[in-house]
């Protein structure tokens, strides 16, 4: 849930290590609605698996929420050396 908060919080203030470029802030955004919102169910009811998404979901969203963080880790490494 905490991870959630930050990449939403991330995706509205268009900032987390630096600003953001429009692509960070997508996956941030993607990261946060799985992270937050019951995009399981919607899966669900969109593709008609009976199976439950919500891990699923969860792993997506931290894995978004890494990637974005790694390139922005490693943008400033590049700034900065």
């Amino acid at each position: 849930c905490v991870i959630g908060v930050v990449a939403w919080a991330a995706y509205l203030e268009s900032y987390w290590l630096r600003g953001t470029e429009p692509a960070e802030r997508l996956l941030l955004g993607l990261a946060a609605l799985c992270l937050l919102l019951p995009v399981d169910r919607f899966a669900r009811f969109v593709f008609g698996v009976e199976q439950t998404l919500q891990y699923q979901t969860y792993v997506i969203g931290v894995v978004l929420t890494v990637a974005v963080f790694i390139i922005q880790k490693t943008k400033t490494v590049r700034q900065a050396g």
